[in-house]
């Protein structure tokens, strides 16, 4: 399980993929050869999103099982709105049987059009409803999202602090962060964990790399994460493949920061959004593995 491996090690490495909203063959057949292409960096674990209300849970179950079957550890998402307890009992079972023994326990984006589908599921309200509930499942080694700017739906830092440390008592044994570009903003953050006397828990960054205008603006806007002065110059100067240059060029300076000054337990999660190549360039300039 990966807390296990968490406490045996000093740093780690690993990805998020999502499966594609097409269920064909060939779709699947294109994040498998993803999958193969991240593993020759020796990921800890590589994370698989369910989507909003687990849109292309069956594909992202036999995904995770794939990861696990070619030697990694498969860490599966599963969001608590949308869900009762009968549906998400479903899952878990999907899921061991599966040999998956690893979940990223969220709340999940609530969409305009989604609000619908959460009438009449009123059983996970919260991401530490549903930790709990797995947590009491016995079987699972329990991951959750930590946000160091805040919540978009509540910047109060405090009470983001306050629902960290409930998290954890409901049974997270590691987290990863929300994307952030400003690393002052995550070691803020990790000073306050520290003061609360929480930093027993491990806390991985979590880091997408830039290099599409319109991606960038898509993930500022839903997750009201700060922008940097630099990044905010390359955002607003450059176009097309000098604006990858220079984003990239950012995010590979980001990771090297991260790097010299994150603590001694922590680790480098990289969303990759499905873009393995930006991930390599990363991993060789930084001669990460």
């Amino acid at each position: 399980m990966i807390q296990k491996l968490l406490a045996e090690k000093h740093f780690s490495l690993s990805f998020e993929i999502f499966p594609t909203r097409s269920t064909t063959n060939k779709s699947l057949r294109i994040i498998l050869k993803m999958i193969v292409k991240l593993e020759r960096y020796h990921p800890d674990f590589i994370s698989v999103t369910f989507g909003v209300g687990g849109i292309n849970k069956k594909n992202a179950t036999e995904i995770a099982n794939y990861i696990k079957i070619i030697g990694s550890r498969a860490l599966s998402h599963i969001t608590a709105i949308g869900y009762t307890k009968k549906e998400v009992k479903r899952i878990l079972s999907d899921l061991y049987i599966a040999e998956v023994r690893n979940i990223l326990a969220l709340r999940g984006d609530i969409s305009p059009d989604f609000k619908s589908a959460q009438k009449g599921k009123p059983d996970f309200k919260y991401a530490r409803d549903l930790i709990k509930y797995i947590k009491d499942d016995g079987r699972f080694c329990i991951g959750a999202a930590v946000y160091p700017e805040g919540h978009p739906e509540c910047p109060d830092l405090k009470k983001n602090m306050d629902y960290f440390e409930q998290k954890i008592d409901a049974g997270a044994s590691f987290f990863i962060t929300q994307v952030f570009f400003d690393n002052s903003k995550f070691f803020n953050f990790i000073d306050q964990v520290k003061k609360r006397k929480l930093d027993h828990v491990k806390i991985i960054p979590g880091i997408m790399p830039v290099y599409d205008k319109s991606l960038l603006e898509k993930i500022l806007h839903l997750s009201k994460a700060s922008i940097p002065e630099n990044l905010k110059h390359i955002r607003d100067t450059y176009e097309g493949e000098d604006f990858k240059k220079a984003g990239m060029e950012f995010s590979i300076k980001q990771v090297d920061n991260l790097l010299k000054n994150i603590p001694d337990n922590s680790g480098i999660h990289l969303y990759t959004m499905n873009k393995v190549k930006y991930i390599r360039e990363i991993i060789k300039t930084l001669n990460i593995v």
